[in-house]
């Protein structure tokens, strides 16, 4: 859904980029572009030129655009390389938030670009301790006096972009985490928590709870 909010009489709209329109982007002041890692051709062409899309309207109907702290790129079609350069210099500004995305736009000539920030999700406050144990005891989770607990990401779609149809770096993935998780639990005597990154009932491919439940 679409959300509106307002400040000094000004009007922002704040909505998932996929969801954005032409009549939107025409009522808002301001775009904030928060994709994440969906500007670059790593999920496909059309992936990429449907990420762009938006933006590129923005551009048109010069409206402010902020890209704010994320990873962007690669680009190695020529097509999507020239959109990026295109709508990347008529930015207010683009943020990277780590060092490949900051030389691979600096590298494609982009002027827009600004310094290194850190992924806005460390602008978010802690919550209190007690909250933790709190959810913890809910979870079933113990903490033992002395012992590690680690927390481990993994991932059920990385392996599928590197392109590899016969599945032996799927297998090879999963015997790395295997071997992982062996050595903290049996070397390390740590207590592991399987923090799926992505979820959801429509596409398992996608699915991280499916890769923990695996491991």
């Amino acid at each position: 859904k679409e959300c509106l909010a307002r400040s000094k009489g000004n009007k922002y709209i704040i909505s998932p980029l996929k969801r954005l329109n032409l009549k939107s982007i025409k009522k808002s002041d301001l775009i904030i572009d928060v994709s994440g890692d969906m500007l670059s051709d790593d999920y496909g062409i059309l992936s990429a030129y449907g990420s762009f899309k938006n933006l590129f309207l923005a551009t048109a109907l010069k409206k402010p655009i902020i890209i704010f702290p994320q990873s962007m790129g690669p680009f190695n079609n020529k097509i999507t390389k020239t959109i990026a350069k295109f709508v990347f210099n008529r930015c207010k500004i683009v943020i990277p938030r780590e060092r490949v995305t900051y030389n691979l736009l600096k590298n494609l000539g982009v002027k827009t670009l600004s310094k290194i920030i850190d992924d806005s999700a460390f602008l978010l406050k802690p919550i209190p301790k007690r909250e933790i144990k709190k959810i913890m005891k809910e979870e079933g989770i113990k903490e033992e006096k002395g012992k590690l607990l680690i927390g481990l990401s993994l991932s059920q779609s990385i392996v599928r972009f590197s392109k590899d149809k016969s599945y032996k770096k799927y297998e090879e993935y999963v015997s790395k985490m295997v071997k992982l998780v062996n050595y903290l639990t049996e070397k390390k005597k740590a207590n592991l928590i399987f923090i799926p990154h992505v979820g959801g009932e429509e596409n398992k491919i996608n699915d991280d709870r499916v890769m923990c439940n695996l491991i």
